[in-house]
């Protein structure tokens, strides 16, 4: 075996000027701490030989190690890298990438003490790789499909000066947290930095990657959104893993980029699980703005820009009508950039109307109802509000008017209420009065024909109403008969009067002479004369004068009197 040692206590610089450096055949490489080499070509180790570094290595090419390296040193690379799964690292070392466009491989797992990555270009890391400390110096790392985790619990132990972690689909920048600590998750696109800062709430593993593809081209289930949520933007997405009890999520975004955008959308990625909008945290920073988050469970999650769906809106209108073709307006109340779609539907029958205000007749169907959904100018449109519209039943109004021979001023009408399935009961005699009995009676002033209307309600409010017509007579009718014999039949001779100012019966014998009179407008003759006494059966003469409303009045007749 061939083993080359440096045990120098000082500095030794080696160099093989644009050599290439071999290391075969069970051979072994020593550098001792303090000792510094350089290598101008590419470095190859097979997989029998042995690399141990406890000094400086610096390689100006590429290095391909498919035996033991065992590093507690310090290792610079400038060009690509491939080491074997033999490849061993103490906490204390470190590997430096300060070369352009490289490329970190393995076929499997890496672990690292320092990492640190510096030059230009975008770094490329062919597989998963664990370090205790990782450094980023003004460049790109694209993990692609492989993880990128930082073990060390101290924010610290991450210093991203200007530099990024990209990941593709499957890939992502991992940490381990400590609960009450924030940490800084540097990553972004290959064209974009947009970090994230989480504080976990309890110790614990969380990684995060961002991507420039539509959550749903990497699998997200948007068939899961909240009904709150219109469609997941197709621009961007963070995607996080979290093992702690909940995590506080922090961005800072330059507000020209953030314009136009509603930040957070979140999802666990659990089926059964829906997408849900988090309360968000919104803060001014200058030009910036800060926007935080928590999210209250363990899990995957993904974070999106979304458009939410327009409030669902609030349909006023009535939702009880009563029986019968009945013309109903409904509105909502608009929305600036707001256009609604109305539907009304019944019997199996649909017609939709636009405006935020319509007006339908419904023909009292079973099955009715009326939907509206408002829609934005982000072509999102809201669920719809529902209102479901029922009939009820209309009572039957009806009455009778009791009328005598001669309606008159004089005398109250009786009116008898036929009604069905009413409880309130409105009359309008048509003279300016009104009562709210069941039955009512009404005296009415001044003759004239009059309509009379009787309104009732139910339970409901549901309303019916009928009317009938009334004349009351400007009149007087004097009988020609009366029997005032104390039977109680006929005894007193009645002056019926309707609508009369004044009125004068005077009533003589056959010879004559005055055996009654008098001006009183309800008027009655017992028969007797002014004194008191009896008049005998037979024949009489009456003469009566009125004055009425329109008219005057003179009637001459006689009258029987028997017993």
């Amino acid at each position: 075996m061939i083993r080359f040692a440096f045990c120098l206590l000082f500095f030794v610089a080696f160099q093989a000027a644009n050599a290439q450096f071999y290391l075969a055949e069970n051979a072994s490489f020593f550098l001792s701490d303090g000792a510094i080499m350089r290598f101008s070509g590419p470095v190859f180790l097979d997989s029998l030989s042995v690399l141990q570094n406890d000094g400086v290595l610096v390689c100006d090419s590429d290095l391909v190690c498919e035996g033991l390296f065992e590093n507690s040193g310090t290792v610079e690379i400038q060009g690509n890298t491939t080491l074997s799964a033999t490849n061993v690292n103490t906490p204390s070392s470190d590997w430096l990438f300060t070369g352009s466009n490289q490329q970190l491989s393995s076929a499997a797992p890496l672990q690292f003490g320092g990492l640190e990555f510096s030059g230009t270009g975008m770094k490329q890391l062919n597989s998963s790789a664990n370090c205790l400390r990782l450094k980023l110096q003004n460049c790109k790392i694209n993990t692609q499909s492989n993880a990128l985790q930082v073990e060390g619990f101290l924010p610290t132990d991450l210093d991203a000066s200007n530099g990024w972690i990209y990941s593709s689909l499957g890939g992502g920048f991992y940490r381990n947290v400590r609960s009450g600590q924030e940490y800084v998750f540097p990553i972004g696109s290959e064209s974009t930095f947009r970090p994230l800062w989480l504080s976990p709430f309890s110790d614990g593993l969380c990684g995060s990657r961002f991507s420039e593809n539509s959550a749903a081209s990497e699998g997200v289930s948007l068939a899961l959104m909240n009904a709150g949520l219109c469609s997941i933007g197709s621009t961007f997405h963070y995607r996080l893993f979290s093992n702690t009890d909940s995590v506080r999520i922090r961005g800072v975004y330059d507000s020209t980029w953030i314009a136009g955008k509603t930040l957070w959308a979140a999802s666990t990625l659990f089926p059964q699980t829906q997408w849900e909008v988090l309360p968000t945290e919104i803060e001014p920073i200058s030009d910036s703005v800060q926007v935080a988050s928590i999210l209250y469970a363990p899990g995957e999650w993904v974070l999106s820009d979304y458009k939410a769906r327009p409030t669902a809106p609030v349909i006023l209108g009535p939702d009880s009508l009563c029986y019968g073709i009945r013309p109903a307006v409904y509105s909502v109340q608009g929305e600036p950039n707001t256009a609604y779609l109305w539907t009304f539907s019944a019997a199996g029958q649909s017609t939709s109307y636009g405006g935020t205000t319509v007006s339908v007749t419904w023909n009292g169907e079973n099955n009715a109802g009326i939907s509206v959904v408002a829609s934005n100018g982000d072509g999102c449109s809201s669920l719809p509000s529902a209102l479901s519209v029922h009939f009820n039943p209309i009572p039957v109004a009806g009455f009778e008017p009791i009328l005598s021979s001669f309606p008159s001023t004089e005398d109250p009408i009786q009116f008898i209420n036929q009604s069905q399935g009413a409880i309130i009961y409105n009359w309008d005699f048509g003279d300016g009065n009104q009562e709210s009995a069941y039955n009512a009676a009404h005296r009415f002033e001044l003759p004239g024909v009059y309509t009379i209307e009787l309104e009732v309600q139910n339970e409901f409010g549901c309303l019916d109403s009928v009317s009938r017509l009334v004349e009351i007579s400007e009149d007087v009718l004097l009988p020609n008969v009366f029997s005032p014999n104390g039977d109680g039949l006929n005894d007193e001779l009645e002056v019926l009067s309707s609508g009369l100012n004044a009125l004068t019966l005077s009533i003589f014998d056959r010879w004559g002479n005055l055996v009654f009179e008098s001006s009183q407008l309800k008027l009655f003759w017992d028969g007797r004369n002014a004194n008191g006494q009896r008049m005998p059966t037979g024949t009489y003469f009456a003469v009566l004068k009125a004055d009425g409303q329109t008219q005057q009045f003179e009637k001459k007749q006689s009258i029987t009197l028997f017993d």
